[in-house]
């Protein structure tokens, strides 16, 4: 039997930092859908309904909507998607729902190892 594979929505403004990050989790085998804004990630994620585990974004993203209101819109809008937020300017703070908070610099076993968390509590 097959193992169906995550959908993951990488929302990052830093194109070489995101190019890092989707390889890390498409090597956990997750398939990494990436964007460099909030409302191009809500694209993403109105195209790809019903399909995606978890949303990784920064805090700090260009644009009229941040990564907190990104999440918040992703938590009303899809309640069972996992949350993870990230900065490495903002100190570690709550995130919608049951969202988790990662600190850059990152460490990417830990992210890869936090997705798989997030993903695991909607399953």
């Amino acid at each position: 039997m097959k193992q169906c594979r995550s959908l993951v929505v990488f929302v990052e403004n830093e194109p070489a930092t995101r190019t890092i990050v989707e390889a890390a989790l498409e090597d956990a085998n997750f398939v990494v859908l990436s964007a460099g804004n909030a409302e191009d990630a809500i694209s993403v994620l109105e195209r790809a309904d019903g399909y995606v585990s978890a949303v990784l974004t920064d805090v700090n993203l260009p644009g009229p909507m941040d990564g907190l209101g990104l999440a918040r819109y992703v938590s009303r809008r899809w309640p069972s998607i996992g949350l993870l937020m990230t900065s490495g300017h903002v100190p570690n703070r709550p995130v919608a729902g049951q969202g988790r908070f990662l600190s850059k610099p990152y460490d990417l076993g830990h992210v890869v190892h936090e997705v798989r968390e997030a993903v695991s509590h909607i399953s």
